[in-house]
């Protein structure tokens, strides 16, 4: 378009870059930053032209032409004002030649948009943008004001006429955009003043003007307008009252304003505004509505208003205007808690003014904020909302009270008054109250930190001592982690502020010991956060205390008399040495630390070290050798890890470090430098991780490999079309790729490169297959290169097509979803890019594909022809259905061919706009295709069903079975599921997914102007409203969600209005089939899909802005749940009411949702208590369930901790965001007291729903509230109640009704209330109510020294409680646990007293070991055990044992055995006294049969071990123990025998008094067949703790090379440590771990106690080869694992012969095992082997090679002639990468150059046959590289011709 007309013109400027213009008029937002360089260029180009006078000769008419061009682009991108500036320098040489055409130009453009009536939104913000952006815009403007004013009247009126509701989403826009041109005219013209003062005669421009403020304010007084227009509204409003002529008329004009919004008597009018001046104290008495226009008014006023205006005050009045306005404020924020985000923003902003105008106007009169009470009512307010659940709002609290603080400091500065008492300030109250506020309340720090900026640390310090140990609370949880940082933050900044040369000292001393408590925490929390935040912030705060920190920590690590944990103590110097490097750029000079922290078996440690190799604080710092060496030495250690944290963080660090090779590399190498050190390790990473990616890696290797991958590339490859705007590449990068090259190095894009990530597509996550493709995609050069395999490019083309499409055809979801990736790719990079057409055919022996040559004519149709031909292959498989479902869930699975269908149509760059319209025609061709197989298999599953489309889960079972017998003449049914079934119930449920899938996305591709659009997209809604309603399979409604949930979200974003108001009539019908009971569904769980509908559409319409339909569902569905129940309901229908509370709890469910239902809350839980009473047992389930998703909702996750549950919301703050709430619920206890409460059946359904609301409250700070005192009276009643869960209910409501200052009065009250005598059994329900009330009141509260020895005393008058016989032992359980928290909270005090109860009730106890067991007597038991053994006094806790031991209760025993457990733990009794338990519990074993008994007996026995060691006397019964009893029992009881063993059999080695042989064999193999046990973890832990026992004791025990049987013992140790390491459970992998530091050895290399499973596999073959090079039984075993004669020959033959038996195959290795990695492991070993035995001149551990050596021939020459005929022509898939083949393949390659290696060929035909292979184009060039790299890391490398 512009390049013919400006062609001369560019030529004449030397202007190259000819596309800019054309690229701005289509740019998107990531093309920004390429476009301004190119702007520059053209900018610079012109000053040069203009500065020399080129200009000057151009033709005026060129001139003109390139203007108009720029001025179009200018339009286009006033969007974004960069570009809009940088395109307005290229006016700049003609600003004043040509200052008439170009303000004609705009002008006429400004005019062609005025002239419509209805101008798009994209008008409208072109002129908003121009308003602000250009001058000469709004002087255009200015001189054309009235029509101008008159047409956004015109606009805005009809945009008025419409309610807000119905304004579709570019309607809601426009209005926005209007309101905001309005605000633009009014700020650049002064009209406000025609407004406020009186009239001079008619002016069109002030009856404009007047126009336009009623519309402004008819927006203000509507509800349902968006907010933000709202918002804009009344700015827009306040500001046309600030510009009046004086402070007196703005504030007469506002009140009379705000008078006519909140009431509707008051008819608002502009004559209005120069009216009446009412009083402010008029205004203020009066009630007003609380709105949100009123809100936005206030907000607008206290935003535009000077402090002139804001000071302002009558004669008459003392008042100023700002603190008239208060009142209002506080008002809103008492409001309803919808407003709550809007009114405390405004509280904001006016105390932002206030404090300005205490400041800066000294006409401000202090006295009338001290004497309205202002400060004390925004405490309330603070109190009130600290933690509201209201986004948001606790965050603009904080802020609140951080300028009131402000304020308060400038008044008191005014004043020259200062409280002496901390009390009498204001800072001093806020304290008191934290004081009594509880820890866990997350408010509470907000304050404290705002506070520590007003009030001196060492006060607060002094006052509340307990700070420090709150804070580490604070970091134990994520919850509360950063408003303890923010705390802690604010102590540093104290500290920096007041000691600046002493900081370290002060820091030391107030913070050192509690950081590095907080830092070796066994707390894996509170030692990540406190490094994550307190060290962060110590060293950026306090950059002094870094040096000192790390000195410090290094000198624990260095000490050998150091008691803290090592790894915690590196975990932290690593830390601080990272951060201390980010901020001053200092290295860790310390290696060997570091080297010890990079092998680290903390996963956390090892990222958070290589982190700090990567960060720096400069971004260019070159890598440094030592840094080079060590990340070239852990990075392959690291590839294998389960910890999705751990990848992340090793991405995000290796990104630094690629950014900084990059970007020193480019610096260095302009200046000369030497960079081959970057070079070389870049290209090692890639190797590493390309070699990595070959058939047999496991998920986790693949994820961390592909994605340093996509780092590497993002980093080092520059793209013209990259859509990154951060962190981009920069061009220059092209520079060093080049030299890179040059070096031959970086061939990123090598052909063996691109068959890796190819072979990488067929991996059976969907995760790898993505990340691949779009590797492929983004960053590989297509078509792909053949010359490596001597086939032209259509023959490999021809390869991967068929592939795909055959991958497309299998039944196997992973294979077809690979297929549909691959043939996206060649549709994408031959098809539409290089125009390809492809001839392919279906056949039942598979698929087949040429290319036609490119001049063929469907060349322009071949886009289309692809598709169809996909389309043609969907109904072809179609086809086969129709005769034989069984045989089509095989063949013809047709999923997979949608799928494929589906991303070429939606998923192609750019498609859409090049085949828009065959693209339509084709979108809607498969979108029936998706409609047939939906029905289809719909039809398949509800074969015979009864209720027509929706079988329950039975009847599709039946159904299946019967398709299955039909095709079938012999099938029988049996208790398994038969591969046919599997078949055919994955065939119907990934069909139905993958076709909803597809018309979801589909929808995205329709042209919305084709008048049949709407026609087609109702289909697709019908379709989704079928299978959501009418379909009980999880998978497919799960899967069906997304695609819904896609196809709603275009049909909101539509600019066709019919389909935009689909969704809403989705809706309507969906709710009106619940009422009118218009869906035949049986009673479905959870009412299937249906609330997905809902809850998908009020989802995707909140997502902008909007919550029209979120109100509609709501009113209809409170409606539906409140119907009374039909006088004969109808088992065939579900109830309405059931459906609607399903509903609801769906939205409630759903946290994106939270904003928008909060103000609902309220009514939700009375519909749910009154569902509670429903005689329908259905309606009262889904209540149940509803109301656990509001309790979420209103008091957030469940939050315990070790004390118990930590409720933070307190009554008052409960009361004050719910306040219908509270009468509600003392009317339904008040009904509930009706009845008798000792009745259980007739007891109030409504008591359960209000007493657990009740109980989620936290500590009542104060009693104010007349209703606290209501509700305690009423709980009071209830805790007589004989349903024990309602005692614990009503217990946990009566202590949140407690207020702080009361609670010696209420703990004294209750014990008073307490007979001291033994009361009547009537009574004992109460009793126990009373004693729960003790207990949960010293859970939740603190109390004093002197009232804990008060109510120790009253406890011991009532000392029958426990005593007598005759009482309940769970009221006996309960008083002795408050006697124990007692004693606990303060055990110098109460310990004697206490202790003399306990002993009474243990007498008690024991007394009736032997008499009828009674109901809680086994709790009062463990209770009592624990009680005792976790006190400090030995004597009494070995007299109890001794008791509770030989007695004859079970119960007794176990607790005592599971009570000393955790008493070793918390290491409270010394060693002896623990040798004397385990002589109790092997007396116990002696006599016990049962097993749980025993196997808790031996599980302590075995960790008494670990902690003090055993004796031998008591080692050897034990030994003798487990040896008489080892081959019995069962399996727990069999694995702690196992465990058990090894401390006899080491006990025996260490007495030098070793087992026989025989007894040593059978125990190793004991211990290889435990590691192997799948699915039952309690042998492999077993075996796990046998190992790390006794393991060392057996292998590490010099033995005589003649000892074959030690060495048969090694090798199954050997084994069974191999297995572990490689478990799949991560508790048994790091147990086995333990067992490599005692594998002490010559020649280790890596000398550290606590290393990774990864090295710790290494190490463990590295201490075999290197310990047991000479043994024939370990050479022999690892040949074994290395190569098996005739296993490939097996393995080819299986696979070739196996077609889709079976659906879902055994896989070949666990996540863990990797069979070829490990072999590669293996074959390293035998070369050691054979190296030794080299050097040693002794052959004769290599002897066994001998005899498999004979068959390697055979095998290769089989491998030989697979490769040629299966391999050969399919260069890249085949059957060669399978897993098990290529591991099988490798094994014989691998053994075969050991044979070599050693010599001991026996015919020189293996030599030439390895040669062959290994030269194959067609053999996997991973495994290639694999052995060579292995070859290159010994230094040599292999070749066969000096065997010849």
């Amino acid at each position: 378009m512009y390049r013919m007309t400006m062609e001369s013109l560019l030529d004449d400027l030397k202007i190259q870059d000819k596309q800019i213009f054309e690229d701005l008029m289509v740019y998107r937002s990531h093309d920004v930053h390429r476009l301004l360089k190119r702007l520059d260029l053209i900018h610079k180009i012109l000053q040069d032209a203009d500065q020399k006078g080129h200009l000057k000769q151009v033709v005026p008419t060129a001139t003109n032409q390139f203007l108009q061009t720029v001025l179009q682009c200018y339009y286009r991108c006033i969007e974004s004002i960069k570009l809009a500036r940088s395109v307005e320098k290229l006016l700049q040489p003609w600003r004043l030649t040509h200052k008439d055409y170009i303000q004609d130009k705009l002008s006429a453009f400004v005019s062609s948009i005025t002239s419509k009536e209805n101008p798009d939104l994209t008008s409208l913000t072109t002129v908003s943008n121009l308003l602000e952006h250009n001058l000469v815009v709004r002087n255009v403007v200015e001189e054309k004001l009235v029509p101008f004013l008159v047409w956004i009247e015109g606009c805005l009126e009809t945009l008025k006429r419409k309610t807000p509701s119905d304004l579709s989403t570019n309607e809601a826009g426009n209005l926005y955009t209007l309101v905001k041109i309005v605000l633009q005219l009014f700020q650049s013209c002064p009209l406000g003043r025609t407004i406020t003062e009186t009239p001079e005669g008619f002016s069109p421009q002030k009856e404009a003007v007047e126009s336009l403020l009623t519309v402004v304010y008819s927006i203000l007084d509507t509800d349902g307008y968006a907010t933000d227009c709202v918002l804009l509204a009344g700015t827009t409003f306040s500001y046309v009252l600030s510009t009046a002529s004086s402070p007196a008329v703005t504030v007469s004009a506002f009140w009379s304003t705000f008078m006519s919004l909140h009431n509707p008597d008051i008819q608002f009018s502009t004559e209005s505004l120069r009216g009446s001046r009412h009083t402010s104290s008029d205004q203020i008495n009066a009630s007003y509505r609380k709105s949100l226009g009123a809100i936005c008014l206030v907000k607008g006023i206290v935003a535009c208003s000077s402090t002139e205006l804001l000071c302002y005050h009558g004669n008459n009045q003392s008042n100023t205007f700002i603190t008239d306005l208060f009142p209002v404020i506080v008002g809103y924020c008492c409001g309803p808690i919808n407003l709550h985000f809007h009114s405390f923003s405004l509280l904001l902003s006016w105390y932002k003014k206030c404090s300005i105008c205490l400041t800066k106007n000294d006409n401000f009169h202090v006295e009338c904020i001290e004497r309205s009470d202002i400060f004390s009512q925004t405490l309330n307010l603070v109190y009130l909302n600290w933690d509201s659940p209201v986004e948001d709002v606790a965050e603009i609290v904080g802020e609140i009270f951080r300028m009131m603080l402000e304020c308060w400091n400038t008044i008191t500065t005014k004043n020259k008054t200062s409280p002496n008492n901390i009390d009498n300030d204001l800072s001093g109250k806020a304290l008191s109250k934290l004081e009594t506020t509880p820890w866990y309340v997350k408010g509470k720090y907000r304050i404290l930190a705002v506070l520590l900026s007003y009030v001196d640390q060492d006060k607060i310090l002094t006052r509340c001592p307990e700070i420090r140990q709150h804070l580490q609370q604070c970091m134990s949880t994520n919850y509360l982690a950063p408003c303890g940082a923010d705390v802690y933050k604010a102590f540093l900044l104290q500290i920096r502020k007041k000691n600046n040369r002493d900081t370290v000292d002060v820091w030391s001393n107030t913070w050192l010991n509690t950081v590095i408590q907080s830092l070796t925490s066994n707390n894996i929390l509170l030692r990540s956060n406190t490094n994550h935040y307190w060290v962060q912030s110590t060293l950026k705060v306090l950059p002094s205390v870094g040096d000192f920190l790390q000195e410090h920590l290094s000198g624990v690590l260095y000490a050998e008399d150091s008691s803290l944990p090592r790894q915690q103590v590196l975990h932290a110097w690593v830390v601080v040495s990272k951060v201390t490097r980010n901020n001053t750029g200092k290295e860790a000079e310390d290696s060997a630390l570091l080297r010890e922290a990079l092998y680290s078996s903390s996963e956390e440690t090892r990222a958070e070290a290589i982190s700090l190799i990567c960060s720096s604080l400069r971004k260019a710092e070159s890598l440094s050798e030592r840094d080079c060496k060590l990340l070239m030495e852990i990075l392959p250690h690291n590839l294998k890890i389960d910890s999705a944290p751990f990848r992340q963080h090793l991405g995000a660090s290796m990104k630094k470090l690629l950014s900084r090779i990059r970007d020193s590399c480019l610096a260095e190498l302009r200046v000369g430098k030497d960079i081959s050190l970057g070079l070389t390790f870049v290209e090692w990473l890639q190797s590493l991780c390309v070699d990595s990616l070959m058939s047999g890696a496991c998920y986790q290797r693949r994820k961390t490999c592909l994605d340093l991958l996509t780092i590497l590339y993002d980093t080092l490859v520059y793209q013209t079309d990259s859509k990154q705007r951060k962190s981009f590449t920069p061009e220059s990068t092209l520079t060093l790729v080049s030299h890179a090259r040059d070096e031959g190095v970086w061939d990123f894009f090598s052909t063996s490169n691109t068959v890796c990530l190819l072979h990488c597509l067929c991996d059976g996550a969907d995760e790898i297959q993505e990340m691949c493709a779009s590797l492929l995609m983004k960053y590989f050069q297509w078509p792909l290169s053949s010359s490596w395999i001597g086939m032209t490019q259509e023959d490999l083309a021809c390869h991967l097509l068929t592939h795909a499409l055959n991958c497309c055809n299998s039944p196997k979801a992973s294979e077809s979803q690979s297929g549909a990736l691959l043939t996206k790719i060649i549709f994408t990079k031959y098809v539409v890019e290089h125009g390809w057409t492809f001839d392919m055919t279906l056949t039942k022996d598979g698929a087949c594909c040429s290319v036609l040559p490119l001049n063929t004519p469907e060349k322009d149709n071949a886009v289309v022809i692809f598709l169809r031909t996909l389309i043609s292959f969907i109904v072809k498989t179609m086809e086969t259905s129709k005769t034989n479902v069984v045989l089509a869930s095989k063949t013809s699975p047709v999923h997979g061919f949608v799928a494929a269908s589906t991303r070429c149509i939606t998923e192609t760059p750019d498609l859409l706009y090049k085949h828009s319209s065959d693209l339509d025609t084709v979108a809607k061709e498969m979108i029936s295709l998706d409609i047939v197989v939906i029905d289809t298999m719909l039809k398949v599953m509800a074969r015979d069903s009864e209720m027509e489309m929706c079988p329950s889960f039975a009847e599709i079972g039946s159904a299946l079975e019967s398709w299955i017998a039909e095709s079938e003449d012999s099938y029988t049914e049996t208790t398994s599921l038969s591969a046919e079934y599997q078949y055919l119930l994955s065939w119907c449920w990934i069909n139905l997914k993958e076709s909803c899938k597809s018309l979801g996305h589909l929808t995205d591709v329709l042209d919305q102007k084709d008048e049949k659009v709407v026609e087609t997209v109702h289909r697709i809604s019908q379709v989704f409203s079928n299978i959501l309603t009418n379909c009980r399979h999880k998978g497919v409604i799960e899967g069906c969600r997304s695609a819904f949930s896609r196809y709603c979200f275009s049909l909101f974003t539509s600019s066709n209005r019919e389909l935009n108001q689909m969704p809403e009539l989705i809706l309507k019908e969906s709710l009106s089939t619940l009422v009118t009971k218009a869906t035949s569904t049986s009673t479905t769980r959870m009412s299937a899909g249906l609330p997905i509908i809902i809850q998908t559409i009020v989802s995707c319409e909140r997502k902008y802005k909007k919550t029209k339909l979120l109100q509609t569902a709501l009113d209809s569905l409170f409606h539906i749940t409140s119907l009374p129940l039909a006088a004969e309901l109808d088992d065939k229908f579900d109830l309405p009411q059931v459906h609607g509370l399903n509903i609801l709890n769906s939205l409630y469910s759903d946290s994106s949702l939270t904003a928008s239902l909060t103000p609902y809350i309220e009514g939700a839980v009375k519909l749910v208590v009154d569902s509670f009473g429903s005689p329908a047992w259905a309606i009262r389930n889904a209540a149940t369930r509803l109301f656990s998703s509001l309790v979420t909702k209103m008091f957030g996750p469940r939050k315990s901790l070790e004390e118990g549950a930590c409720n933070t919301l307190s009554f008052q703050e409960f009361a004050s965001h719910y306040p219908e709430l509270p009468p509600f619920m003392l009317r339904e206890l008040d009904k509930a007291l009706l009845t008798d409460i000792s009745a259980v059946d007739k007891l109030h359904p409504s008591l359960f729903p209000v007493l657990t609301l009740l109980s989620h409250l936290g500590p009542t700070v104060q009693q104010q509230q007349s209703q606290i005192t209501e509700f305690q009276g009423r709980i009071q009643f209830l805790l007589a109640s004989p349903v024990y869960y309602l005692r614990q209910l009503t217990a946990s409501a009566f202590v949140a009704m407690v207020p702080v200052n009361s609670v010696r009065d209420t703990l004294i009250g209750l014990l008073k209330d307490i007979p001291e005598n033994l009361c009547p059994s009537h009574m004992c329900n109460r009793l126990h109510g009373t004693l729960l009330c003790l207990e949960k009141i010293l859970v939740i509260h603190n109390i004093s020294e002197a009232d804990a020895s008060e109510v120790m005393g009253l406890l011991k008058t009532r000392a029958w409680i426990g005593c007598d016989p005759a009482v309940c032992p769970l009221i006996k359980h309960t008083f002795l646990t408050v006697l124990s928290r007692l004693i606990q909270i303060f055990p110098g005090t109460v310990r004697s007293a206490g202790q003399h109860l306990v002993m009474l009730i243990q007498k008690c106890a024991t007394s009736q070991y032997h008499r009828r067991v009674n109901l809680g007597h086994g709790v009062l038991t463990k209770n009592l055990v624990q009680c005792i053994l976790t006190s400090e006094d030995w004597e009494t806790g070995n007299r109890l044992l001794h008791d509770l031991l030989h007695s004859s209760d079970m119960d007794a025993k176990l607790a005592c055995v599971s009570t000393l457990e955790c008493v070793l733990e918390s290491g409270t009794w010394q060693a002896s006294c623990w040798t004397t338990i385990q002589g109790m519990i092997m007396d116990v074993l002696q006599r016990e049969t049962y097993p749980v008994l025993l196997t808790n007996c031996l599980s302590l026995l075995f960790s008494i071990h670990n902690t003090h060691g055993t004796d031998p006397d008591t080692a050897d019964q034990l030994y003798q123990y487990c040896c008489d009893n080892g081959k019995g029992g069962q399996g727990s009881v069999k694995a702690a025998v196992l465990a058990v063993t090894a401390i006899g059999i080491k006990n025996c080695i260490d007495t030098s008094r070793p087992p026989s042989p025989d007894v040593m064999f059978r125990w190793c193999d004991q211990v290889l067949n435990a590691s192997r046990m799948i699915g039952d973890e309690h042998f492999r832990l077993a075996a796990a703790q046998a190992m790390v026992t006794a393991g060392h004791a057996i292998m590490t025990t010099s033995w005589s090379p003649e000892d074959v049987s030690h060495q048969n013992c090694v090798v199954k140790l050997f084994q069974a440590m191999s297995n572990l390491v490689q478990d799949d459970d991560t508790e048994v992998r790091v147990l086995a771990m333990k067992f490599i530091p005692h594998l002490c050895y010559k020649g280790r290399s890596i000398q550290y106690g606590a290393v990774q499973c990864n090295t710790g596999y290494q190490l463990l073959f590295e201490y075999l080869h290197t310990s047991y090079w000479w043994s024939e039984a370990v050479v022999s075993t690892l040949v074994q694992m290395l190569y098996q004669p005739k296993d490939v020959r097996t393995c080819i033959t299986n696979k070739l012969t196996a077609c889709n038996q079976q659906l879902f195959e055994q896989e070949d290795d666990t996540f863990c095992i990797e069979s070829i990695f490990t072999r590669l492991q293996v074959y390293k070993s035998l070369k050691f082997v054979v190296s030794m035995c080299e050097d040693r001149q002794s052959n004769s551990s290599v002897q066994c090679l001998s005899e498999p050596g004979q068959a390697l021939s055979n095998d290769l020459k089989f491998v030989e002639d697979f490769i040629n005929k299966h391999v050969d022509g399919k260069p890249v898939f085949s059957l060669g990468m399978d897993t098990a083949v290529l591991s099988a393949i490798a094994g014989c390659v691998l053994f075969g150059l050991v044979l070599v290696e050693a010599r001991f060929s026996p015919e020189d035909s293996v030599c030439l046959q390895l040669q062959n292979i290994l030269s194959n184009p067609n053999l996997p060039p991973s495994l290639r590289r694999a052995i060579d790299g292995i070859n290159k890391q010994d230094g040599n490398f292999l070749d066969c011709d000096r065997v010849q």
